[in-house]
């Protein structure tokens, strides 16, 4: 079945946007050590960029329940891509520092917020259900080719060439997204029957129909805990990594290298995933995410070589891409249209909202304790998800999904 104009619009766009993620998402640590070396400074640009989906998450997503969300889709990039070109003006003009990148920071993560949960929870609107994973993961190839392995040693290569270059650029990537956002065409504000209810209810049902699943549940407790420890480790990772003081000496083109493998693997991802998955059944599959995820976290500890980590973060990209074509295509299928923005938001804000406390927990171990024991006792704490794999059978995924047909 042909996935339609709208679904390549869409792809077209999110590829634009990913583009301009996987610059920034380099060229933001690259600029931060600019300005700072403190670990607890460098890793406070993360607790601000993912901060709001710790306080924000559940009414932005009962928001979005109410909204067009093509529309809140276009308003956020539009949002980010101005955001981002005018602390580009501030660097020009010798005005920034790191308090100003915080604030910055924390801003472009409320633009993230509305746009990622409205990203998901716009895909069933344009796709019938049975065509989701084909959709998904063309839209993950998609992704995962722009945001881990063109825009990271892009990001490192425009930094080199000057901090303004680096963020100006996905600023402008942001702001021609958005634009390709207005070729999707029809009105994708879900209806709803019965009494208008207040954002306190939505947001309550939302939280209600999540805790009643237990397989959703599961799975959103997994992530963040993954969340937590890898973005614990990830968020003074560059301080390891780059310039003449670091471990590993790398420049900034060779940091968006080493970061590329991770992209090659989860690029792979897309491809054998499906596969993957219907070889090992998705609970053994999820089972070997959370343990690649913790080598991952852990790898700096054990070596200093490029190649060394270039091929565990590989290994653990295509891992987590496996992850996200599971639990991502299970929450579309089996949650109701007009719920998929309050449910997206409140397994994200479990999934996601650790992540703020995971650089923080990051930032505070490596300033007392050093480096490289940060990066042992996230790993050790990467494999705490393990835990809840009785509660993840394919069994109980499957029965989820036929439940959802029922209904």
């Amino acid at each position: 079945m042909k996935l339609g104009k709208n679904y390549w619009s869409l792809l077209t766009s999110s590829s634009m946007s990913n583009l301009a993620d996987g610059i920034a998402g380099v060229a933001m640590p690259l600029i931060a050590i600019t300005l700072t070396r403190e670990p607890v400074l460098i890793a406070g640009i993360t607790v601000m960029i993912r901060l709001p989906w710790l306080f924000l998450a559940l009414p932005v997503g009962a928001w979005i329940d109410r909204m067009d969300r093509r529309k809140v889709m276009l308003v956020a990039n539009t949002f980010r891509g101005l955001l981002i070109l005018f602390f580009s003006l501030l660097f020009l003009l010798n005005l920034a520092n790191i308090w100003i990148f915080y604030v910055i920071a924390i801003l472009w993560g409320v633009g993230e917020l509305f746009y990622d949960t409205a990203a998901q929870s716009l895909m069933p609107q344009i796709v019938a259900k049975a065509n989701l994973d084909k959709a998904n993961s063309r839209l993950y190839t998609a992704e995962v080719a722009m945001n881990n392995f063109i825009g990271p040693p892009l990001g490192g290569f425009l930094v080199g060439l000057g901090v303004i270059t680096g963020f100006a650029t996905p600023g402008a990537i942001w702001l021609i997204a958005a634009g390709l956002l207005l070729l999707i065409k029809g009105n994708f504000k879900v209806k709803k029957t019965g009494p208008k209810a207040t954002i306190y209810a939505d947001v309550k049902e939302g939280i209600r129909y999540l805790f009643s699943n237990r397989v959703l549940t599961s799975l959103a407790f997994m992530t963040g805990i993954s969340n937590l420890a890898s973005t614990a480790s990830g968020s003074i990772f560059v301080l390891f990594a780059v310039g003449p003081e670091s471990v590993m000496g790398l420049t900034e083109v060779q940091f968006g290298a080493l970061i590329i493998t991770g992209g090659i693997g989860t690029l792979i991802g897309t491809v054998v995933a499906p596969w993957l998955t219907k070889t090992l059944g998705r609970q053994l599959t999820l089972a070997i995410g959370v343990c690649t995820t913790s080598l991952m976290a852990a790898i700096p500890f054990f070596s200093k070589e490029f190649w060394v980590l270039g091929g565990v973060f590989g290994l653990a990209g295509l891992m987590i891409m496996a992850w996200n074509v599971i639990v991502v295509t299970l929450r579309q299928r089996i949650v109701p249209a007009e719920m998929l923005g309050r449910i997206n938001s409140s397994y994200r804000l479990i999934a996601w909202g650790t992540m703020p406390l995971g650089a923080i927990l990051g930032g505070v171990i490596a300033q007392i304790f050093g480096l490289l024991p940060t990066f042992l006792i996230t790993g050790i704490i990467a494999l705490t998800p393990l835990l809840f794999l009785p509660f993840i059978t394919n069994k109980a995924i499957d029965d989820a999904e036929a439940a959802a047909e029922t209904d």
